[in-house]
């Protein structure tokens, strides 16, 4: 999905997803376990709880956020990535580093 100068939205199983305006994601997997390729620009991600099932994914170069159910941003400018979290928790993985992060913490790969 490539979004042109404005915002364009999809859903995916039970993940709304928001595309900011010139910003490419790609959608692989399957509606059981999906994964969303950040290729640039940024997103906002609404995913159900996703209880005993696998966790959503979302890929922004080496940042990877684990979804069990929340809202909350990535942004992706070349090799930079950075996720917000508005509710509930994720989990981001970068470099052999994971951290989780709840309602209102952020998290960058400048750090």
């Amino acid at each position: 999905m490539v979004s042109g100068s404005s915002p364009s939205a999809v859903s995916f199983g039970d993940a709304h997803i928001t595309l900011d305006a010139d910003s490419a994601l790609e959608m692989v997997g399957s509606a059981a376990q999906p994964t969303a390729l950040l290729e640039r620009g940024a997103a906002w991600f609404s995913v159900a709880p996703r209880g005993d099932r696998p966790a959503f994914e979302v890929h922004a170069g080496d940042m990877i956020v684990r979804v069990i159910g929340t809202r909350f941003r990535v942004a992706r400018d070349g090799e930079r990535a950075s996720v917000t979290v508005y509710h509930g928790v994720v989990e981001v993985r970068y470099r052999g580093r994971a951290m989780r992060l709840a309602d209102g913490q952020s998290w960058s790969t400048d750090r």
